[in-house]
């Protein structure tokens, strides 16, 4: 079986003689099962069975809201094991097979399918498989050989961190770029392997650890590149290998893309990723600031932002701005709370405050109101020394040393317009779409100003894509 191969699920089990040991939610018994990922990257289970089989399937109401943990369990003759989890039938046909029996066959959406195919604590390598990994933007700075002789021989990278990998005899010429990393305590290899398999315009690829980090370890390196790269990795999976390239196991999932959205984003990373032209990928730029990201990850929740921002990427124009505006003002909670000696987050100095706020509670009390509207006034003036989101913003980037211009502060009171659902004035479309940018860059600039990521940034919203010192505005002339 091919190690590079990242779908080996569908020739693994439709072609590996499985029965069932354990049916979930399944009509049996049953006679036939497929499994495939659709086009949506959703793993679709296809059953057949008699037309008159039985399910012990439970049948929730509908509007029922409930995590799906029905599960089937198969063995084959090699006793591999595998599991498929989230197992939910949405439809079903009838119909009549050469010898006139009737036969059901049967669809069903699956969460994931895991297999163990020999001793977990013999794996070595990891390969996460991924898609969106490239649309042709980049240029990668390490190189992949495959030589084909008896075996396939595909070589990644160069000393001391070569690696190598035996397949089977094939004809079938492998040539694509990767990129070496050591994020953190992990040695990896992300690579482009070129492949378009679901025809959407972009390329598929893998994440190659030399080693078997967690699931957690691997969600945080992925975030942390998708943001540096500009795109975001979309995981179908990872399988598990010992010294020999043999499978140890492996897990499929039915992928998230944002609605296929993902797949329609140009490469758009935050920072220039090399010294001499556009497209380039250097390893030694982008290490440091994916390793920023990654110690700073956990002090500023950067798994929800990293959620958070590639939704507002994604989003409709209309309510772009509310999503880039919860990005920014998370980020802003975070360094407050980490930086709340040295921040001043109330609008007026406290002391003052409780003066203004007893006089202000004895004229209060003097006016004898109902018990209802007394304890609603009290609770108005206990919060008016809250500082406004906009000032808050203002001294928040002040203190980071970043200049806001007139022209970012326009598009900061965009999110509010989108919040509160203000209508969009005929042929100010384009000045919309122009703010969401300036929003997406200031998020930009203070994630990277703030974890000393580094002194530039790329400026989308201006013509050319013009790199500027992080402290300079989107408006100011290079």
């Amino acid at each position: 079986m091919s190690v590079i191969k990242g779908e080996i699920l569908e020739a693994f089990i439709n072609n590996g003689n499985f029965k069932v040991d354990v049916l979930g939610p399944l009509h049996f018994p049953i006679r036939n099962l497929k499994i495939e990922r659709d086009e949506s990257l959703d793993l679709i289970l296809t059953t057949t069975s008699d037309s008159n089989s039985e399910s012990k399937s439970i049948d929730h109401p509908p509007g029922t809201v409930r995590i799906n943990n029905d599960a089937i369990e198969l063995t084959n003759i090699s006793k591999s094991k595998v599991k498929m989890n989230g197992v939910q039938p949405f439809k079903y046909t009838v119909s009549t097979d050469s010898n006139g029996n009737s036969i059901r066959t049967e669809l069903s959406s699956v969460s994931f399918v895991e297999a163990d195919i020999r001793d977990v604590e013999t794996g070595a390598y990891l390969i996460e498989w991924l898609e969106n990994v490239d649309d042709k933007h980049f240029i990668w700075p390490d190189s992949i050989k495959t030589n084909t002789k008896s075996h396939t021989l595909v070589s990644i990278g160069k000393e001391p961190n070569k690696v190598e990998m035996k397949e089977e005899p094939s004809s079938e010429e492998f040539r694509s770029g990767g990129l070496f990393l050591e994020v953190g305590k992990n040695k990896l290899y992300l690579v482009s392997t070129g492949d378009d398999a679901k025809s959407v315009g972009v390329k598929s690829g893998y994440i190659l650890y030399l080693g078997i980090p967690s699931s957690n370890e691997r969600k945080k390196i992925r975030n942390c590149l998708s943001f540096v790269l500009g795109r975001p990795l979309i995981k179908t999976g990872y399988s598990i290998f010992n010294e020999e390239w043999l499978l140890v196991s492996f897990k499929s999932i039915s992928a998230y893309s944002f609605g296929g959205a993902a797949f329609l984003l140009h490469s758009l990373p935050p920072y220039p990723l090399g010294e001499n032209y556009q497209g380039e990928v250097n390893s030694n730029i982008i290490t440091p600031l994916v390793n920023a990201i990654y110690d700073n990850y956990e002090e500023y929740k950067f798994g929800h932002l990293s959620w958070a921002y590639w939704h507002a990427v994604c989003a409709p124009v209309h309510i772009a701005a509310v999503h880039f505006g919860a990005c920014i003002e998370s980020l802003q909670k975070s360094y407050i709370e980490k930086n709340g000696k040295i921040f001043n987050s109330a609008l007026i100095e406290k002391t003052k405050f409780k003066k203004f706020r007893k006089a202000t509670l004895e004229v209060l009390a003097s006016l004898k109101l109902e018990e209802t509207e007394h304890k609603v006034m009290e609770s108005k003036i206990n919060s008016l020394n809250q500082t406004p989101q906009s000032v808050l913003t203002e001294r928040f980037l002040g203190h980071l040393d970043i200049e806001f211009s007139d022209a970012e502060k326009s598009a900061w009171q965009q999110r509010n317009n989108a919040a509160h659902g203000n209508e969009i004035e005929e042929g100010s479309q384009i000045q919309l779409i122009k703010e969401i940018k300036i929003l997406k860059v200031i998020f930009h600039r203070v994630l990277l100003r703030i974890i000393n990521g580094g002194e530039y940034y790329t400026d989308y919203y201006s013509i050319g894509f013009p790199i500027k010192n992080i402290r300079d505005s989107v408006d100011k002339n290079v």
